[in-house]
């Protein structure tokens, strides 16, 4: 297979990938599609730059000059190893599980004795409990509340009154919100969702991504360094 074809075939492979994944029709040029890719964290920036380059030296290859068959000019073996290294990439994308691993989510009710989290957050490094009730999400505790709850408690006579996590949750900012993300989610779309202003700094995946379903894992900004990281080690 000579160079050319090499880079055309992962090209070709690519473009028929983000075609399916967007949806898109047979009209939609390339760049659009690239473009559009990294806006729904397909796909990442640097990809999208990288893809958008190559996409002109497809063009080049192309629509250029052939001899018995061949281009008169093959594209270099390291842009070679590059495309096919984004190719694998975006076909078989490294997933948030891939990085942090699956692991049993710590959360309470409601109804739980706020000493448990008291005890919880001593005890670990665990800083937001999702609550759950009947099986279903229903809220985030995080030491930012509990925080505004002693310094409020203790306002009223020196004392902490609060019996239940419920009594705890009336200081809870509503900024304080959680995403959730299905069990495929990529690294690349768990780091642009957290990176954006205002968005939530606490996620849990779930099989498909329902506030109903167990929950698989729960992720936050705390992980951002080790999921860029393996971002940045992919091309």
């Amino acid at each position: 297979m000579s160079p050319a074809t090499q880079f055309l075939s992962a090209f070709n492979s690519i473009e028929s990938h983000l075609r399916d994944a967007l949806k898109a029709k047979n009209s939609d040029g390339f760049t659009w599609m690239v473009r559009l890719a990294a806006k729904k964290k397909i796909i990442t920036e640097a990809q999208s730059r990288s893809l958008q380059e190559f996409a002109e030296l497809r063009n080049a290859i192309v629509h250029g000059d052939f001899s018995d068959g061949h281009a008169i000019a093959d594209p270099r073996p390291d842009t070679i190893t590059h495309i096919e290294s984004i190719r694998d990439a975006i076909v078989a994308p490294v997933t948030v599980l891939d990085v942090v691993g699956a692991k049993d989510v710590q959360h309470l009710t409601p109804q739980s004795s706020i000493l448990k989290a008291l005890t919880l957050i001593r005890d670990s490094t665990i800083s937001q409990f999702p609550l759950y009730e009947g099986g279903k999400f229903v809220g985030l505790l995080t030491t930012n509340t509990i925080a505004r709850w002693v310094a409020n408690d203790l306002d009223d006579n020196n004392h902490l009154d609060a019996v239940t996590i419920a009594d705890a949750l009336k200081y809870a900012e509503h900024a304080e919100h959680v995403e959730f993300f299905p069990r495929d989610v990529t690294a690349a779309h768990a780091v642009a969702t957290f990176m954006q202003p205002g968005s939530a700094q606490f996620a849990i995946i779930t099989e498909n991504g329902r506030p109903h379903e167990k929950p698989l894992r729960a992720v936050g900004r705390s992980d951002l360094a080790l999921l860029h990281q393996a971002l940045i080690s992919t091309p």
